[in-house]
């Protein structure tokens, strides 16, 4: 575990530094002091050390998800819920802004696919059975795609200000989303 960690940890470090694409094993390696037979012991290549990664993330959004659930969403609102869920998903970037995504295709890539099977294993749509218009993992994917852009535009890190702003607009984007007949119960 110990192990583990510190390669996920150079990995992040790395990120910061410049895109995925340009970072290698040997890199990895050298920043963690860990040899690639160590590396290879636990991951095939970088792009699995990713998804390891990506799996931390999603602990950390479906805890702060529930949690959230819990405090504020009792009635278990469609539109509380996604709130919940992209106020969780914002809390875990927040303390990832300092990572490369500029010309990053490829982390892109990954990091929406990651969101898209969060979506399903929190089961946004939940217990109202809420149905939408359109094909749910279609809507899904231009959600994703939309939220990413509506919080990563101007890039860099904001202030906690600007942070809050952005999630007021959030919050009243996904009101309008829930009243403009998108989703229906």
């Amino acid at each position: 575990m110990k192990t583990k960690k510190c390669l996920k940890e150079s990995l992040r470090e790395l990120m910061c530094e410049k895109p995925f694409e340009k970072i290698t094993v040997t890199e990895i390696c050298k920043r963690a002091s860990t040899g690639r037979v160590t590396f290879y012991n636990y991951y095939e290549d970088k792009y699995d050390l990713m998804e390891d990664c990506f799996e931390d993330l999603y602990e950390q959004i479906r805890v702060g998800f529930h949690e959230l659930q819990q405090k504020n969403n009792p009635h278990d609102s469609f539109e509380l819920r996604f709130r919940n869920f992209l106020d969780s998903i914002h809390d875990v970037n927040q303390e990832y802004a300092d990572i490369w995504v500029d010309d990053s295709y490829t982390f892109l890539m990954m990091y929406y696919r990651f969101v898209t099977q969060t979506l399903k294993k929190l089961e946004l749509y939940g217990k109202e059975q809420v149905k939408t218009r359109y094909d749910v993992d279609r809507l899904n994917s231009f959600l994703v795609l939309g939220f990413w852009g509506f919080f990563h535009v101007g890039g860099g890190v904001a202030s906690a200000a600007e942070d809050e702003e952005i999630r007021k607009s959030a919050h009243q984007l996904v009101r309008d989303l829930a009243a403009g007949g998108l989703f229906r119960n």
